[in-house]
């Protein structure tokens, strides 16, 4: 009669449900290669730093449209945020920075701001500085 391994301890197993889900295949569509270009997309490489050695990217959080969302450390305030880059092609025509900062301006006025996205400032990146 075989004996029956132990049981996985709770701990473990959640850690390795939680690594399924992090290393999950990715199946959603996402922005094509080519539109890495003049114009377009801006590559961007995880441990890239912007706004003079504030911003560290950690990793990719998504893609839209006209823009790539990137997690990245603010090295100044020691904390996440979310830098979201536009397509240079799009960039000075969007309405979503007056949108943004209006928003911000409600909710701090109306003392909810921690319930809302927060634009905590804008900065324009050249491409030969990458």
């Amino acid at each position: 009669m075989s004996a029956s391994p132990p049981p996985t301890p709770p701990s473990i197993s959640r850690a390795l449900e939680d690594d399924e889900r992090r290393f999950k295949t990715i199946t959603s569509p996402s922005e094509w290669v080519e539109d890495y270009r003049p114009g377009g997309y801006h590559p961007v490489l995880l441990g890239d730093i912007f706004n003079d050695g504030q911003y560290k990217v950690i990793r990719k959080l998504g893609d839209g449209s006209y823009s790539t969302v990137w997690l990245a450390r603010d090295l100044r305030n020691s904390s996440n945020v979310a830098l979201k880059i536009l397509v240079s092609a799009v960039s000075g025509s969007t309405t979503e920075l007056r949108i943004l900062s209006h928003i911000s301006e409600v909710v701090t006025t109306a003392g909810t701001a921690r319930h809302f996205t927060q634009l905590l400032g804008e900065l324009e990146h050249l491409a030969n500085d990458h």
